[in-house]
Parts: C-alpha cells; sequence; structure tokens
C-alpha cells in the first residue's frame, strides 16, 4: 500500500465532512509475545480495519480510541481522499459512531470532551459522546490551551488566503471574545511560553504576549524569514502569496516562504534571549528591552541559544526551512502522491554557520567562531560539557566553548560507513542470542549516530570508530512508566525490562504504541492491537 503512515499523535490532520458513516471491524486474538517471568505466551486482540489508520488518540478519560481510517481503492492499491473519522469504546469493545470524512482539505484536534473538526476554513466543535456538532467558527486554529479553554487562530479570506487578524474563541461556545492583527508573514514557531495562566509568549514576525481572555499584549516586530520573487511559466509571482495556474487540465496551486531564520527562545531568570534575520535581543517578559547585538547582513540562519558557564552562547547553523504547498489535478476518488505534495519543509543553505558567545548581562560579544563546512549542510549538533559537536554527512568537529577553537576534527570514509544523519540521545539496548543479556549502549559515554540507511554508527569521545550497528535489529527507549519499568522498542518488537533491568517480556508489538493504565495499545497499517500487561507490569 502506498503513503501510509501511523503514529500516534494529538493532533490529526487531514480531514472533513460531517455525514456519518458505517465502519465494521474484524475481531481477532493473536500471540504478541511472551512472558519471560512465566513462561506463558502473551495474548492480544486485534481490530481489524476496512482501510489503513492514518491518525489517532487514545482518551483515557473516556477510555476511547478516535481512529482516523482513510480508505482503499477496489484493489487495494491506491488510498482514496475519502475516509472516517471514528470513535471506538474500549469499555463496550464497538464502534460508538463513525463519520464519513475527506481526507484532504482538512484537520482535526481533539482534547478533553471535544473534536474540533476544521473543513474549509471553518471549525466545527463535535461531541465525542455521539460525534454530534455543537458549534462552528470561522477560524484556522494554531493554539489550544485547555486550561483557558480558549483556542487562537487567523481568518482567513479566498481571495488573499490566512490573513493577519488573529481571533481567540471561546471554545465552550464558539463564540469570538478578541480579535488582534499579529504577522503570520513567516509562520508561527512552535515555541510557546507561558508567562502565566492567562499569557502566553509566542514567535511570530518577532515576539508577542497575548492575553487569552483578551487578546491584549506587546509586540516586538523581528524578521525571521524571507520573502523572494519567483516566475512560472513565464508570470512573475511574489513567493508568499497563493497563486494558480493550469496544469495537466486541472489547478495548480502553489504557496512558498523561507522561514525558520531565528532561533529557539530561551527563558532564563525571567529574561528572554531571542535571535532573528537581523540581532539578537535580550527582553524581560513585560516587553522591555535590556541590550540588542545587531547581526551582519547574510549571516543569520537557523539558529540556536544556550547558557553555559555564565555565558550566553549563539550557533547559527547555516541552514533554514524552504516550505512550499502545492496541490495539482486530483482524481476526486483516488489518492496520488506523486501530484500532490503538502506542506513540506525543506533544509536550505541559508546564511553562515557559526559559534559566537557574550556576556548575558550586557550584550559584549566574547568571541566568534566561523565554521569551514566544505559545503556541506550541518546535519545535527550536541553540546557536552565544554565542548560544541557538529555533525556532517562523512566528519565530525568539536569546538571550544572557552574560546571557540577546533578541539576535534575527523573525516570519515562514506563508502565504509553510511552517510550520517543524526545524533541519538538516547540509550540503545542490544540485541544478543539470550534475550535476558542484553547490553545498553549510553549516549554519555559514547556518540550514537543514525546513519541516512538507518544504521547506527557507535563513534567514542575522541572521533574514534567503534562499532556500527543495524538499528532495526537493536531497541531504543520506548517509555518508563510509573511502576519502574523499561520499554525499549523497535519496528518490529518491544522488550520490558523490569526495575532490577531483567527482561520480563518480549512482544512482538512495535514502537507504534502507547500504554497507559498496564494496557498496551499498538497502531498498525490497518488494524489496531490492545495487549493486557496486568501480568507483565508488577507493582
Amino acid at each position: 500500500m502506498k503513503n501510509s503512515s501511523t503514529i500516534f499523535l494529538i493532533i490529526f490532520s487531514l480531514i472533513s465532512s460531517l455525514a456519518f458513516s458505517s465502519v465494521k471491524l474484524k475481531v481477532s486474538e493473536t500471540n504478541a509475545g511472551k512472558n519471560l517471568i512465566t513462561g506463558k505466551a502473551v495474548v492480544a486482540k486485534e481490530y481489524k480495519f476496512p482501510g489503513v489508520i492514518q491518525k489517532s488518540y487514545l482518551d483515557t478519560l473516556t477510555n476511547s480510541i478516535t481512529v482516523v481510517q482513510q480508505r482503499l481503492n477496489q484493489s487495494g492499491e491506491w488510498l482514496k481522499n475519502r475516509g472516517d473519522l471514528i470513535l471506538f469504546s474500549i469499555k463496550d469493545d464497538n464502534i460508538k459512531w463513525s463519520k464519513s470524512i475527506n481526507y484532504v482539505n482538512s484537520k482535526v484536534l481533539q482534547y478533553n470532551d471535544n473534536i474540533f473538526l476544521e473543513t474549509d476554513n471553518i471549525l466545527n466543535c463535535l461531541r465525542i459522546s455521539d460525534g454530534d456538532e455543537l458549534w462552528d467558527a470561522k477560524v484556522n486554529l494554531k493554539y489550544i490551551d485547555p486550561l483557558m479553554n480558549v483556542g487562537i487562530g487567523y481568518t482567513y479570506r479566498s481571495a488573499v488566503g490566512v490573513t493577519n487578524m488573529l481571533k481567540g474563541v471561546n471554545l465552550k461556545t464558539g463564540e469570538v471574545i478578541w480579535k488582534r492583527e499579529i504577522s503570520e508573514q513567516y509562520n508561527w514557531s512552535n515555541q510557546i511560553i507561558h508567562v502565566n495562566d492567562s499569557v502566553i509568549l509566542i514567535v511570530a514576525a518577532g515576539l508577542h504576549t497575548i492575553n487569552l481572555k483578551t487578546g491584549k499584549g506587546w509586540d516586538y516586530d523581528m524578521i525571521t524569514g524571507e520573502n523572494e520573487t519567483k516566475i512560472v511559466n513565464n508570470d512573475v509571482y511574489h513567493i508568499s502569496d497563493v497563486y494558480a495556474f493550469t496544469k495537466y487540465s486541472g489547478v495548480f496551486l502553489k504557496n512558498e516562504v523561507i522561514s525558520n531564520v531565528g532561533s529557539n527562545l530561551l527563558n532564563e531568570d525571567g529574561n528572554i534571549y531571542f535571535a532573528s534575520k537581523d540581532n539578537l535581543i535580550k527582553i524581560d517578559l513585560n516587553g522591555n528591552i535590556q541590550w540588542t547585538f545587531d547581526i551582519p547582513s547574510g549571516k543569520s540562519s537557523s539558529s540556536e541559544l544556550f547558557i553555559r558557564y555564565n555565558r550566553l552562547f549563539l550557533f547559527n547553523k547555516g541552514y533554514a526551512s524552504y516550505n512550499e504547498t502545492s496541490v495539482g489535478p486530483l482524481d476526486p476518488n483516488v489518492y496520488d502522491p506523486s501530484v500532490d505534495s503538502r506542506d513540506g519543509d525543506e533544509k536550505i543553505s541559508y546564511g553562515k554557520p557559526y559559534l559566537t558567545a557574550f556576556n548575558p548581562k550586557n550584550g559584549e560579544q566574547l568571541f566568534i567562531k566561523e565554521f569551514n563546512t566544505d559545503d556541506q549542510m550541518i546535519l545535527d549538533s550536541k553540546v557536552q560539557e565544554d565542548r560544541l559537536t557538529v555533525l556532517y554527512q562523512d566528519k565530525m568537529e568539536a569546538f571550544s566553548l572557552v574560546d571557540g577553537s577546533v578541539i576535534e576534527e575527523k573525516s570519515f570514509l562514506i563508502n565504509v560507513l553510511d552517510p550520517f544523519n543524526h545524533f541519538l540521545n538516547d540509550k540503545v539496548y542490544l540485541k544478543t542470542e539470550d534475550v535476558k543479556g542484553r547490553k545498553i549502549i549510553d549516549p554519555d559515554t559514547y556518540y550514537l549516530i543514525n546513519t541516512r540507511d538507518n544504521n547506527l554508527v557507535v563513534i567514542d569521545h575522541n572521533f574514534k570508530f567503534v562499532k556500527n550497528l543495524v538499528l532495526a535489529e537493536n531497541y531504543l527507549p520506548f517509555t518508563s512508566n510509573e511502576y519502574g519499568y523499561n520499554i525499549f522498542a523497535n519496528n518490529k518488537e518491544t522488550i520490558i525490562l523490569n526495575p532490577a533491568g531483567k527482561a520480563a517480556a518480549l512482544l512482538s508489538v512495535s514502537a507504534n504504541q502507547i500504554i497507559a493504565k498496564k494496557v498496551l495499545y499498538e497502531i498498525k497499517d490497518g488494524s489496531f492491537v490492545i495487549v493486557d500487561l496486568q501480568d507483565i507490569l508488577m507493582e
């Protein structure tokens, strides 16, 4: 089957329509592995859906699972645009309700007792118990605050797309309680700081505080992206706008923007540090500027701020995000991923990579070290003790946090090792013949590098090669639960260690799972599996 992905998320995407539908499940018992303490088989219950499960949400309060299913064509080869939004009752062991949905033009969020379904820029609130619509509002949601019962989002107009008019919506009634103009020119950062219970700080073409009750707050405008001009079919368009032209006798829509030209929000002792395209600032939570530092033109990119040894460090990574959203001509019944591309963020080279340090009290620059990347893009980085380690596709460099000098540098032959991808920050549980005698590799002792082909390269802190492993055959930590058990999983198996570190169970369950109240829930392409762990997770 093509284009399937299954992960547990609170945020659902790509759903629409409110018509009720009828979905039938096939239920069976299956062997899910072995209890290594008792030696007995672990039995699971599997619920098979007629389509492909794309998103799901486990609600332990209502003891239910919300499922987004995408339908298959008759041959089972292609995914359709149509699907179903389904509420399954774990307690009653049946489907409480389902709705026919369109998998192209909407999104859904769920929290507490409601499901919020956004279709054609209309937000509908659905009651979880029966799927009935409670209210609707004209808003594109960006954020929900469950404590205040307020959602915030933008107004959409067909002629211009999403506007800069931000709205606050009462999630109990759907009433718009305030409006305020905040630019969405370079998209929102996913960083939000709670100043207090009712006030948040966001990054959207600058810094803004928002009182969720009134919409009021201070603004500090900054540039965190860039607009360009692009020629398409000999016509000139502004890439931050939505434009259309005919392609393959259908309509082709395109929207592009360069974003992520900025840093993380660093909150330290009631002060916020943030770097944009043009400057680095220190500002307090009341909007008072403490100091600013001008960043030279053409240097900024995606960056990271951190404080160590009473110094403020700015690590500029030399790339930004390029977003292109396009929808080509679609058969109304068949989803073809070769024609349709949505919200794809791509890393592009942008600015200059460097490390610089400041006195956090007054903004005095202490040193700057520009990197010689040999035209390679920085893939990942890691701060440990007095060094910043930078990862490229075939080399590693470590820079001193004292003066920026190079501590270690080494290139690796990519014809011997796979091209590097990113650091793993979790322990890896090694697979051995004896399931009870497996060993753990700790990222505090070694650099654990995930490669492009999903292998694992182990490097010591002197940049010496230790070993190469197939990551899929070993295990990453999935979770630790309240009883002191540790769960390690890969794409095929899950191993559960008791508090003493001994293997308690080996299950044929992938890492695409969640555990709640001693019950494991795994989502597969076309089914979900429920495994009772009462006899394994002993208190």
